[in-house]
């Protein structure tokens, strides 16, 4: 009987001693586990703080952008106004400082070809002289218009 109860004793014993080494090592699995969640939160935190920042700077970009857009809509519009200005002072150019001289040649060929001491040769070349001063008042017409044109387009 004795011998009986030792070896339930010592079963006992052995059975609480399993039992504590599964306890001891649920309690290390669990300060494991505590351990592992902390670096988790903290990997968590760092992360948030991260897109946090990203976010902002993301911000800090839009508001860049934003500027830098309207500064080319700006230097775009004083492009514009120099362009539309350069044409019109085109225009101005051909309307008085080119067609003006061109129409006194023709005015002035006009008037040679009406004179009466003039001979053959001297009309033939007036008669030049005529026909170039059209052409170069027809070219000038022509570029009048494509710059009118282009002032105008929008």
């Amino acid at each position: 009987m004795k011998n009986k109860k030792e070896n339930n004793s010592f079963n006992c014993y052995l059975s609480n001693a399993k039992s504590y080494g599964q306890l001891m090592d649920y309690n290390n699995e669990s300060e494991d586990s505590v351990l592992t969640k902390r670096k988790l939160v903290v990997e968590i935190n760092t992360l948030k703080k991260s897109l946090s920042d990203l976010q902002i700077e993301k911000e800090d970009l839009n508001m860049q952008l934003l500027q830098q857009f309207k500064e080319l809509k700006r230097t775009q519009k004083n492009l514009n106004k120099d362009f539309h200005k350069g044409l019109e002072e085109m225009m101005f150019i051909l309307s008085h400082k080119v067609r003006l001289p061109l129409t006194n040649i023709l005015g002035l060929a006009n008037l040679l070809t009406n004179v009466d001491n003039s001979n053959d040769e001297n009309l033939a070349y007036i008669e030049l002289l005529k026909a170039s001063a059209k052409d170069l008042d027809n070219i000038t017409k022509e570029l009048g218009s494509f710059i009118y044109e282009l002032n105008h387009k929008k």
